[in-house]
């Protein structure tokens, strides 16, 4: 027989039961679970993921982003026909026009110039029994150069807003100057059309 004592407990004892069988009174509130969960997935610190790294150079002063341009869009001054074919494969046409050289009376040298119908033309100095020496070169379409941001077909605005101003023009054509090279200086030249770059020229020292 169940006394009314034992009774008593034994409601005491089903009232402390959670619904799932588990003891009530042991159980952690659900935010405090979810945030011990948080707290375990956080990245420890010193950890935390980086910003994303800006590639554009959009942190460069004009200057410094002009100076890398004009040192790798385009062939440098000791290339060698070698090199251009190497590069743009071989030209579309090949002239060559005699030229007196300014230094050894009696000497004839040659003009050499190379073109490809996709819209490049190159010009070489080239010694009677000696090196061919790149003189200029002109790009009239894009996607020769090394750099789609300053290229034929941008806007003449963008490429001042990306290189500062010009150091000057001549023959109506604003060139820019590598403000950071040694040597003699080589301007590269833009023609400009209705607010947009149409050709662009290299032009490399030859004595």
């Amino acid at each position: 027989m169940i006394t009314r004592g034992a009774l008593g407990l034994i409601f005491a004892l089903v009232a402390c039961q959670a619904p799932d069988g588990s003891s009530g009174g042991s159980a952690a509130p659900d935010s405090l679970g979810a945030a011990r969960d948080t707290a375990s997935r956080a990245p420890a610190r010193g950890q935390e993921r980086a910003p994303p790294v800006d590639t554009t150079g959009g942190s460069r002063l004009p200057s410094e982003r002009r100076d890398a341009w004009l040192r790798s869009a385009f062939l440098p001054s000791t290339a060698t026909p070698a090199d251009i074919v190497e590069r743009f494969g071989e030209p579309d046409r090949r002239t060559a026009t005699p030229t007196a050289n300014r230094h050894v009376p009696g000497q004839t040298d040659s003009i050499v110039t190379l073109e490809y119908d996709r819209g490049l033309r190159l010009e070489l100095y080239s010694v009677a029994g000696g090196r061919d020496l790149l003189r200029e070169a002109e790009v009239t379409a894009p996607g020769i150069l090394e750099s789609d941001v300053v290229d034929v077909g941008v806007a003449w605005a963008v490429i001042t807003r990306r290189m500062g101003q010009p150091q000057g023009r001549r023959g109506g054509m604003p060139y820019y100057l590598c403000g950071s090279c040694m040597g003699a200086e080589e301007p590269v030249f833009f023609a400009v059309e209705d607010g947009v770059v149409r050709r662009i020229r290299f032009s490399y020292y030859v004595d």
